[in-house]
């Protein structure tokens, strides 16, 4: 598969996403709880929306930084992941986690891998993708239980 396909929009538009997307992040991740019942269900769903969080940055990273900056996208979702959950130390009502630190990581695979295929699935993407969310589901249900 070749290159994407140019849009309108250049690469510091989606640059541009990717920072007000890490503000949100932030202000849902390092910021004060988001509260809700305290069944393992509710913290499973919030743990897992780890994965989804990060598999938007990485996804708007990867557009920002071009096809070949795609590991690139992956490393720095991470790694903002784990500056999210060093934040979290300091917090009264949070708690830091490896699980969800995990989750963030498999998050931006998923969406680096979205970026990657723009879609276009065939077999060995979708099992890839399904490894990615079993994974994170894993490390949600992990922190979950455990963390």
């Amino acid at each position: 598969m070749g290159q994407p396909k140019s849009t309108s929009k250049g690469p510091w538009v989606y640059g541009v996403l990717a920072v007000a997307w890490a503000v949100l992040i932030h202000f849902l991740v390092g910021g004060p709880s988001l509260g809700g019942p305290k069944d393992l269900f509710w913290t499973f769903w919030i743990n897992g929306g780890h994965a989804a969080l990060f598999a938007i940055q990485a996804f708007l990273l990867g557009l920002a930084l071009g096809r070949k900056g795609l590991p690139l996208a992956v490393v720095l979702a991470f790694a903002y992941g784990g500056v999210e959950e060093w934040v979290q130390v300091y917090l009264p009502d949070r708690s830091a986690s490896l699980f969800d630190w995990a989750t963030d990581g498999f998050g931006a695979l998923f969406g680096a891998e979205i970026l990657r295929y723009r879609l276009r699935l065939n077999k060995e993407s979708l099992l890839r993708l399904i490894l990615w969310v079993f994974l994170a589901s894993l490390s949600a249900l992990g922190d979950t239980l455990w963390g």
